[in-house]
């Protein structure tokens, strides 16, 4: 885990604790009714940066123990996720027009959700992802990278295709 002392933005030293709900356990570190586990906790503090006006995470969990390769949630089983998505991608194109031949990158696109629904209105479609979730994105994407998002993965994709027209 590492502190953040500085704000990732603008490099201010003057974060504000802004919430502060205590150590909780991660979302999906599910133990079963009764049993003596317990899944681990870690603290949960937002901090704000009055100087741009950012938030983030006072205490960053190592990424991977957010997103281990045996992460089991896929977005397709919520149908309030789906929802929600199909709401992003109707406010994008009330903003932005028509979209179809640009280029989205969803960066952490789990099962491909998101993407399905921009394909489906013409975007050419780009995802990457880090866990196991990659195996079952559909084959309409037309790039996808299994891994974190750093220097390597824009890389990857830069090797071939151009700048996203949308980042998701």
């Amino acid at each position: 885990m590492r502190r953040i002392t500085n704000c990732e933005v603008c490099g201010s030293n003057n974060l504000i604790s802004a919430l502060d709900l205590g150590s909780q356990p991660m979302c999906d570190d599910l133990v079963p009714v009764g049993s003596p586990l317990k899944p681990r906790s870690y603290p949960l503090e937002i901090l704000a940066c009055p100087t741009c006006f950012t938030f983030h995470q006072a205490v960053q969990v190592e990424r991977e123990l957010l997103f281990p390769k045996s992460y089991h949630y896929r977005s397709s089983l919520t149908a309030d996720v789906i929802d929600g998505m199909k709401e992003l991608v109707n406010s994008t194109q009330n903003h932005i027009g028509n979209l179809s031949g640009l280029t989205v990158l969803d960066v952490g696109c789990n099962d491909g959700s998101l993407l399905s629904i921009f394909s489906g209105e013409g975007a050419v479609t780009c995802g990457i992802e880090p866990t196991d979730a990659f195996k079952d994105i559909n084959s309409s994407v037309y790039w996808k990278y299994q891994g974190y998002f750093d220097d390597e993965a824009v890389e990857a994709f830069l090797e071939k295709n151009d700048k996203p027209d949308i980042i998701t």
